[in-house]
């Protein structure tokens, strides 16, 4: 982002205080950059849930890889046994 060029605030020399134009004026601006930067924020805390729910999702597929793996060892296991079995029978 690059910064605007900022006008001075101008100080009023009867009664004190600044000109209420330039405070407007820069609230204005000021108000656009919050506006803009909530903007910016939300579409972030959106793009942020979509890649949680894809985390998650990726973290289901790996568990249900990782049971069907443990099931996959298991029945080698179990057809070794038998394998052993009956070769010493």
């Amino acid at each position: 982002m690059t910064q605007p060029q900022l006008e001075p605030l101008r100080y009023r020399r009867l009664g004190g205080g600044f000109r209420r134009q330039d405070v407007e004026a820069s609230l204005q601006r000021l108000l656009t950059t919050v506006s803009t930067v909530e903007g910016s924020i939300e579409l972030l805390r959106r793009r942020t849930a979509q890649l949680e729910a894809e985390l998650e999702s990726a973290r289901a597929e790996l568990e249900a890889y990782h049971a069907r793996d443990e099931w996959l060892e298991t029945t080698i296991r179990r057809a070794e046994d038998i394998l052993l079995r009956a070769v010493k029978d």
